[in-house]
């Protein structure tokens, strides 16, 4: 019963974090200082590799050759085994960092064999790990302040919506309790 609530908790909130108007501006102004860049959330709290694979796909910036047309993204490459094998390492670095994360529940760099930069923002609270956001990108890497400052904005966003949720939860317990007692009223 526990398991399934937590799991329920867990779906509510990464919808939320994912329609959140705060986290979208954030992306946005982020996007601006590390574009172009891969933005991915782990709604698991103990990914594994397979996961990270489905998750990320064809998205990561070093295996896909930058182009304007986005269909040429989808064409399949002759070079698919030297892709495939660019694409492991990069996602076990990626898996590196969310291990990481997990142990030391703060935001962790992490860069990949290929060149490119990324973090990791573990959703935490009290002491429950929910997931993970991250981004990965190429362009350079990003000034420690300014990725602490994301951090910061992150655990805000994520502290609103975690408030959202407990509030919602609490309206919907309250609401028929108060119906009954205006009733016997």
């Amino acid at each position: 019963m526990e398991v399934t609530k937590d799991r329920i908790y867990r779906e509510e909130l990464f919808d939320r974090l994912k329609k959140s108007i705060s986290m979208k501006r954030e992306k946005e102004c982020m996007d601006c200082l590390i574009k172009p860049s891969v933005w991915w959330m782990i709604e698991k709290p103990d990914p594994k590799l397979s996961d990270l694979v489905k998750l990320i796909g064809d998205s990561c910036p070093p295996i896909k050759k930058s182009t304007t047309n986005p269909f040429d993204r989808l064409r399949i490459r002759p070079e698919r085994s030297r892709g495939t094998k660019k694409k492991k390492s990069c996602i076990e670095k990626i898996l590196d960092g969310v291990k990481k994360a997990s142990q030391t529940r703060t935001f962790t760099k992490f860069d990949c064999p290929d060149g490119p930069h990324g973090f990791v923002c573990p959703i935490v609270q009290g002491e429950k790990l929910y997931g993970y956001i991250g981004a990965c990108y190429t362009k350079r890497d990003v000034s420690p302040k300014i990725l602490d400052i994301f951090s910061a904005f992150t655990d805000t966003i994520v502290r609103e919506v975690q408030k959202e949720l407990e509030l919602s939860k609490l309206y919907e317990t309250l609401r028929p309790r108060a119906i009954a007692l205006s009733t016997v009223h």
